[in-house]
């Protein structure tokens, strides 16, 4: 085990690191894009796209988990904005939404 750490703590380990984050998350991108282009192939093939992520249980269960803490950001938001625009000029209300769309993306992050 200490060999595998010794390697990563070396300047050359920590590049090699590096490089396969990268390449990871560019090939995540690149999926990523992919399902979102499905759109322009027709409804049939959204459809399919997305019943394979709805039948993809380790989503499912990370947008579940996600819920309880998503949800009461949610409400709140819903009430600063009926607030904001019934013209409420309260700097308070504005960072309140600012804070609840932080929040919001923050929990979604992971899971698009």
């Amino acid at each position: 085990m200490a060999s595998r750490t010794g390697v990563f703590s070396s300047s050359v380990g920590t590049k090699i690191a590096i490089g396969l984050t990268g390449v990871l998350l560019f090939l995540y991108l690149l999926i990523h894009i992919a399902g979102n282009l499905i759109v322009f192939f027709g409804p049939a093939a959204f459809n399919t796209y997305a019943f394979t992520l709805e039948s993809n249980p380790l989503l499912e269960r990370s947008v579940r988990h996600r819920f309880p803490y998503l949800d009461p950001l949610n409400h709140v938001q819903v009430e600063l904005l009926k607030e904001h625009r019934a013209q409420n000029p309260d700097e308070q209300v504005l960072r309140g939404i600012q804070l609840t769309i932080n929040g919001i993306s923050a929990g979604l992050r992971n899971t698009g």
